[in-house]
């Protein structure tokens, strides 16, 4: 895995979010990452955050299709 690991605080800016919103789906299991330390903080793969935003707009689409029935 030689991808670059983005931060807490970088995903919460590509996804226009409060950073305690990740931390919260992280935290959840929502969105996977990996803790490094007591102190270190979370750090996500693209490929991660990429999983994350499919289900969510999977989730998204279901609900739209429950709506029109």
């Amino acid at each position: 895995m030689n991808e670059p690991l983005l931060t807490v605080e970088e995903v919460a800016q590509r996804l226009r979010l409060d950073v305690e919103a990740v931390r919260r789906y992280l935290r959840r299991g929502e969105l996977a990452g990996m803790r490094f330390g007591n102190r270190g903080g979370w750090r996500i793969s693209e490929a991660d955050l990429a999983a994350f935003l499919a289900a969510r707009r999977a989730e998204a689409e279901r609900a739209a299709q429950r709506a029109d029935e």
